[in-house]
């Protein structure tokens, strides 16, 4: 009958007229009433957080409108090139294309290939030959390459605080969801979403899930890579900071702290023995790899002289493998600088120690020490060092960035040459190696 082609035909537009419909009057009631449904939102996380909820509504706002203004600023600059472009190739009804692409880029994924796949069917069928087609697919082509690549990135930047697999993921989870409407409305939705997730604990892996914050930090990164003994992805992550900073910086900042965390976590007993294992092995190599890297671009550029004779040093671990990776670090930092360096072992006996600083004619001494690991096992070290060369110079690497001041005095009270950080103990090094006793026993 009449009436059943008629639900034939138009049956499976109703479901996304009624879905749009249905979202664009409950948009309407909502504006009518924004003022009232922010106050009952806001009373809805109470009264003691309302600070937190305004800043979270504050945040969602801004990221909105800045990705719809510059989504509308991209889609309508798309559609100007469009037209423009079926103009100039002949494409019969160039502005109605435009105008089309504009409107249908708003549909994520789907819409720039509806938007091209209507003029190039248009072209084939009016064309004589292949030509015209051909460029309305390369002119399409370019103009999405220019748009995904060069445009969206410069004007998006990381205003809508979402991962690009979390736009996927909303683009089918909010299709699913609601249809068409839901993958037009996608990036609005989680972009509300991920904000409030932040200011709501019970929602925060939401955040990292779906958010374009970085998930770990750049320690945390090479200490899970050192845990695994992936040494090339650890040396990457560390060349490419190297890159941009000082050797140095690439240590205190980024090594030190990783080994921090292995040493947390062995003496809380969480790693077993080939955990450990593998952490000290691929620390060890990342570090001489790390000085040989910087080691060649020093001789590839101007080479640093050296106006002075430098003291011999000896760096000593106080007890592990952590403390000697540390003490290594300290060692290829100090023969930059032009210094002869021995490391001594980390499971070196105190006596032996003492012993090996005359034989080695040392001039200063470098203790290495990675918390967590009590001040007292430093003082013995300090002690036997001090009572047999009184004029020796000590310096006390306690690398903790967060330790507490009176800790120099816990370490080694006898000399006050305590640090925390690689740079603090270069810096002393050469400090000391100026000394007017340092220089008499150089002469």
């Amino acid at each position: 009958s009449p009436l059943r082609q008629m639900m034939d035909w138009f049956g499976p537009l109703m479901s996304p007229l009624a879905t749009g419909s249905i979202a664009l009057i409950l948009v309407i009631f909502i504006l009518l009433n924004r003022e009232d449904q922010r106050n009952r939102l806001l009373r809805l996380f109470g009264s003691s957080h309302l600070h937190a909820t305004t800043e979270a509504l504050t945040d969602v706002t801004l990221r909105v409108s800045k990705y719809l203004r510059m989504q509308f600023l991209i889609n309508a600059s798309y559609g100007v090139a469009v037209a423009l472009g079926m103009w100039l190739l002949g494409v019969p009804s160039a502005i109605t294309w435009g105008v089309l692409s504009f409107a249908l880029r708003f549909l994520p994924y789907i819409g720039p290939w509806l938007a091209a796949a209507m003029p190039l069917f248009v072209s084939v069928a009016t064309s004589a030959g292949w030509r015209q087609p051909i460029m309305v697919v390369v002119w399409f082509t370019v103009l999405e390459l220019i748009v995904n690549n060069v445009a969206e990135p410069l004007l998006y930047g990381h205003s809508t605080g979402v991962s690009g697999v979390g736009v996927i993921v909303a683009a089918i989870f909010w299709t699913w969801i609601w249809g068409p409407v839901g993958l037009v409305l996608a990036m609005p939705l989680t972009v509300c979403t991920v904000v409030m997730a932040k200011y709501i604990p019970s929602l925060q892996f939401l955040t990292v899930l779906l958010g374009d914050e970085v998930p770990m930090s750049p320690q945390e990164r090479i200490y899970q890579r050192l845990l695994a003994g992936d040494v090339d992805e650890a040396r990457d992550l560390a060349v490419e900071r190297l890159k941009a900073s000082s050797l140095l910086e690439v240590y205190d900042q980024m090594l030190i702290p990783a080994l921090e965390l292995a040493e947390s976590d062995r003496h809380a007993g969480l790693l077993h023995e080939e955990q450990e294992t593998a952490v000290a092995e691929t620390a060890r190599e990342l570090v001489d790899e790390l000085a040989e890297i910087a080691d060649r671009e020093r001789s590839a550029g101007a080479a640093a002289q050296h106006s002075i004779a430098r003291p011999r040093v000896m760096c000593i671990p106080l007890r592990d493998d952590a403390d000697e990776i540390a003490g290594a670090m300290l060692e290829h930092l100090l023969e930059a600088e032009g210094f002869e360096v021995e490391l001594a072992g980390a499971g070196s006996l105190t006596g032996e120690l003492v012993e090996l600083i005359a034989e080695q004619k040392i001039e200063i001494v470098a203790i290495s020490i990675l918390p967590p690991l009590p001040p007292r096992y430093s003082r013995l070290l300090c002690t036997r060092v001090r009572s047999r060369y009184p004029e020796l110079p000590i310096v006390v690497g306690y690398w903790c960035e967060s330790c507490a001041p009176e800790l120099e005095h816990r370490l080694c009270a006898e000399t006050g040459q305590t640090v925390t950080n690689l740079a603090a103990a270069v810096e002393r090094v050469l400090a000391v190696s100026v000394r007017p006793q340092v220089a008499e026993k150089i002469g």
